[in-house]
């Protein structure tokens, strides 16, 4: 059972129960997928802006996401997404997509599913794998990995936890894990404030063997797509994701006071750029 949960808001409408008795009125629907281990709660987004102009707000948050259990897989999330779109009847609205880090991959990776009109992607992760590489490249792998064994709401005894943090830095601080594929000795839960899986060895498995890549969705998607990237960017190369701005399709925005790729205190100067593109736009 996919375990999932999407936070509806704006229009007078405060629970999911109640979206067919506004889906008439409804003119956008914003889908906003946070990165992974995040949690769509934290971008905030004031009702006033959503109820005057006929928008509907999805905050959606996939299995092992915002105190959801199960086990992360973005093929599954994509699929729940795409079906709760479908039978709520909001597939012939005007969508519009804003995805953080490797949330932001996930979405686009849906722009031929649905009439998307278009995309705001903050950070995206391009290829998965290279992301980590990446931060073990540049000495930032402890990022990952405190993602992780972040024990802060575990109520683990101590003992426990530290067993659990051991395993998980022998088995992933060197990369050769993703040549050698093996994490099978890490297939025990984890939870904590910022994900919740059932295994861990399996949410691995899911995002980073062998991984998935967005180059070409970037390349073929006809939809309009603007990225925002922060002045640093530890996560994924951002010269990668730079040379994409050359198609028509795109437009890259630096934030210069992002100062990290999850745009630590800067969310609000983003979703001020990006409330003018869509309320101005019709």
């Amino acid at each position: 059972m996919n375990n999932f949960q999407i936070l509806p808001s704006g229009y007078g409408i405060d629970h999911w129960n109640s979206l067919r008795k506004f889906s008439n009125d409804i003119e956008k629907v914003i889908v906003l997928w946070p990165s992974t281990g995040g949690n769509a709660r934290a971008f905030r987004i004031s009702e006033l802006d959503l109820r005057s102009q006929r928008t509907l707000l999805l905050r959606y948050n996939p299995s092992s996401h915002g105190g959801n259990l199960g086990t992360y897989h973005p093929s599954n999330a994509r699929d729940d997404l795409l079906l709760w779109l479908k039978e709520y009847k909001l597939t012939d609205k005007k969508l519009i997509g804003i995805g953080h880090s490797g949330g932001a991959s996930c979405l686009l990776m849906l722009w031929q599913e649905l009439p998307w009109d278009s995309f705001f992607l903050l950070s995206p992760i391009l290829d998965s794998r290279l992301s980590l590489f990446h931060l073990y490249q540049n000495q930032h792998i402890h990022e990952f990995l405190q993602l992780l064994v972040n024990d802060s709401k575990s109520g683990l005894p101590d003992a426990e936890i530290l067993e659990k943090r051991e395993r998980v830095y022998s088995a992933l601080s060197d990369p050769r894990w993703l040549e050698t594929s093996r994490v099978g000795d890490l297939a025990f839960s984890v939870s904590n404030k910022y994900i919740h899986l059932e295994s861990l060895s399996e949410f691995l498995t899911n995002l980073f063997l062998p991984g998935f890549q967005i180059y070409e969705a970037l390349d073929q998607c006809k939809v309009p797509i603007q990225i925002f990237l922060p002045s640093k960017d530890n996560w994924f190369p951002k010269k990668i994701t730079q040379k994409y701005e050359y198609l028509p399709q795109i437009t890259i925005r630096e934030i210069e006071k992002a100062p990290d790729h999850f745009f630590t205190h800067s969310w609000l100067e983003v979703w001020k750029q990006i409330r003018e593109e869509i309320f101005l736009a019709y």
